[in-house]
């Protein structure tokens, strides 16, 4: 029997509408209530925890103190009726709470009564977590062998995730999660562009945690099981369906992503209430939710890196491609949270020029003696905008705020130094490529190095 049709018998024994929350306030499961709701009880339901006024009220009470079955009063405020609370304890320890409605038209509840179904609901709860929790191991395994195993061992995961019916439409999509200020990049594992080994490494350890908190809830936010999660060193990977209904738009995938992001970082890990059933059992009071809050350690903010659509037991191709966008979003300073891969266009073709070891001066020798010109910046920033104007002077005059006459000297000066002539489609080509080969450069110098490509 599960925890639902558990909670529904009793209410039906009972004669009274049933709620089980857990440590939190969350709601856990409740009975239907053909007639016997109040606005208290109709919040809970719809928002699936309770309300924060009421819970202050109660707890004023002592309600959530008390160790056995209590009555708490109606609070016409509230347009709450009257209940009572029945603690579901393991070893000792309170990890939830039982409430019927009670409203006092016929005989009240006994209490006596009333805590007796303690127990069971107690044992019935830990045998639901502890499925949970096998079936989560079980996910990560898959999720891990999906990505990172062996071809053998992803054609199998693909296999047994198709038969499971959890993947129904055969397509899947993979988001890459990283700290911005220092995951991005390196962690994706972009070969071509520079920096130093390690010094990422400190940052990398302590988002961790809070990746993790991020991707459990990303998870939950998406359907639970309809998604896989994967967390590593400087980085983490969600696997998500990609053929239909509300996974068919990455873009409302990500903003999910987001804002599970900025849920783990304003609420705390609650570090002493037990997180279910069976972690109480224990005899522990096991963390609810790892290392707290992530404002620390994700400082820099949430990049998220997506993949392209692929099959199901290609997904590691799609999950490469989700570093491999990181790295190039940072390389090249684009601008947002959200890098997809296949909308990079150009900056891919120059990531994989950079990954051979082509340089900006083999497109076009002398621009770092142009950027020593006592006006050097001034005369790139003059050149980038012009090009990325498709060499219209008077929109890139009007970008620079300047007189196309003061245009036209920068760009004269810069023909000179460089020895080329603007007005050839190969030189403006070149001297383009070579630009954004430069900032790619300097932007992988500020970012970690690694030759991982799992």
């Amino acid at each position: 029997m599960t925890l639902q049709q558990t909670i529904t018998r009793i209410a039906d024994e009972l004669g009274r509408p049933a709620l089980l929350e857990d440590h939190r306030r969350r709601v856990v499961a409740y009975s239907p209530h053909p007639d016997g709701i109040d606005d208290v009880r109709r919040s809970s339901i719809l928002e699936h925890r309770a309300n924060p006024a009421v819970h202050a009220w109660i707890t004023g009470l002592g309600v959530y103190a008390a160790t056995a079955p209590t009555r708490v009063p109606g609070n016409a405020e509230f347009g709450m009726l009257p209940r009572v609370c029945v603690p579901i304890a393991r070893a000792g320890v309170v990890f939830g709470h039982l409430w019927f409605i009670d409203p006092g038209l016929g005989a009240p509840l006994d209490l006596e009564r009333a805590g007796s179904c303690a127990e069971q609901v107690a044992d019935v709860w830990a045998r639901a977590r502890n499925s949970q929790d096998l079936d989560g191991a079980r996910d990560d395994e898959l999720a891990r062998e999906l990505v990172l195993g062996r071809a053998e061992l992803r054609r199998r995961a693909a296999d047994e995730l198709g038969e499971s019916g959890r993947f129904d439409g055969g397509r899947v999509r993979v988001f890459v999660l990283a700290a911005g200020s220092a995951g991005s990049a390196g962690s994706a594992g972009s070969a071509g562009w520079g920096g130093s080994a390690g010094s990422a490494g400190d940052a990398a350890d302590a988002a961790r945690p809070s990746l993790e908190r991020v991707a459990r809830r990303a998870r939950q936010a998406l359907g639970g099981r309809s998604v896989l999660a994967l967390t590593r060193r400087d980085h983490a990977a969600l696997v998500v369906p990609a053929s239909f209904g509300r996974f068919a738009d990455p873009e409302r995938i990500a903003a999910t992503v987001l804002a599970a992001a900025a849920s783990a970082a304003v609420t705390p890990g609650d570090r002493t209430a037990p997180r279910s059933p069976d972690t109480a059992g224990a005899g522990g009071a096991g963390g609810a939710g790892g290392a707290g809050g992530t404002g620390a350690s994700l400082a820099g903010g949430l990049r998220i890196g997506v993949g392209a659509a692929s099959a199901v037991a290609a997904a590691r191709r799609s999950y490469r491609e989700g570093r491999r966008a990181l790295a190039i979003g940072e390389a090249f300073g684009l601008e947002g949270p959200v890098v997809h891969w296949d909308r990079l266009g150009v900056y891919r073709g120059l990531d994989s020029a950079s990954a051979l070891g082509l340089r900006s001066g083999d497109f076009q020798p002398g621009l770092e003696r142009l950027a020593a010109e006592r006006d050097g910046p001034v005369l790139l920033e003059t050149l980038e905008c012009y090009l990325a104007a498709a060499g219209h002077v008077q929109e890139a005059a009007s970008r620079l705020k300047v007189h196309r006459t003061s245009l036209y000297n920068r760009l004269a000066r810069v023909e000179r130094i460089l020895g080329i002539d603007l007005g050839d489609g190969l030189d403006r080509l070149g001297l383009h490529v070579a630009l954004l080969l430069r900032a790619g450069e300097r932007g992988g110098r500020r970012s970690r190095r690694t030759r991982e490509v799992a």
